[in-house]
């Protein structure tokens, strides 16, 4: 929903769940734009744990906050994907106080495939929601942004026979969500041969031969093709 100029936009793809080992097959498209409404100011700043003097560069991967003064702003301008509700991941940063914040303090800005895990006390998605639906337009002074930046791991094997994995996407969602593995399929066979970059649930593919793909685009990609060559974020 949208109320006057206020809003974040929430691209949300959260229930086709696929195995991806045997039925790979493109889901009809219910993916739906979610507006919640939020206000940002032009003061920001990052405030890491632990350190109080300096603006740190973001790091690789890994987890760090955020803390926004508000007044100014009408939106934080991010577009979010929620394919996985419990990591909600930045699709795209349109105009707005991140988008400001980012061009202001490059070293330490937000990306796509970051995901917002807090917002203040707010720790789940449902709280993160209901506090932005809950303020109508009338933000405190500042707002604390708890991020997770993935690292991305390249993933590659022949399929030979049964890959393992379960998939949650949407048409249009960034790619897929591994949701379950089988331990006798080719995923986990790889994850044995490679441990320090082993996926799992929670992790997202989202390219495949170096192409970005949406939910369905991927799936046709993995049921048609014979090697496996896929990008994979690890969170």
């Amino acid at each position: 929903k949208q109320t006057g100029s206020t809003m974040w936009a929430c691209c949300c793809a959260a229930d086709a769940t696929e195995d991806a080992v045997v039925t790979a097959r493109a889901k009809p498209s219910d993916a739906r734009d979610e507006n919640v409404e939020t206000k940002i100011q032009p003061t920001i700043e990052v405030i890491p744990p632990g350190e109080v003097h300096g603006l740190p560069k973001s790091a690789a991967f890994g987890s760090f906050q955020v803390q926004v003064f508000t007044e100014g702003f009408s939106t934080l301008g991010l577009e979010l994907d929620l394919t996985d509700p419990t990591t909600p991941m930045i699709s795209d940063i349109r105009e707005g106080a991140i988008q400001k914040f980012n061009q202001v303090f490059e070293a330490s800005s937000l990306r796509p495939y970051d995901a917002l895990v807090t917002l203040d006390e707010a720790r789940k998605w449902e709280e993160i929601e209901k506090k932005m639906n809950g303020l109508n337009g009338q933000l405190p002074e500042k707002m604390t942004l708890g991020v997770k930046r993935p690292r991305k791991v390249q993933v590659i094997f022949e399929k030979t026979g049964p890959m393992g994995m379960k998939l949650d996407y949407k048409n249009h969602s960034v790619g897929a969500v591994l949701t379950d593995l089988d331990p006798s399929g080719l995923l986990a066979t790889w994850n044995s041969k490679n441990v320090s970059d082993a996926i799992g649930p929670g992790d997202r593919i989202v390219e495949f031969d170096g192409q970005t793909y949406s939910g369905g685009e991927l799936m046709e990609q993995m049921k048609t093709q014979s090697t496996m060559k896929l990008t994979v974020l690890k969170y």
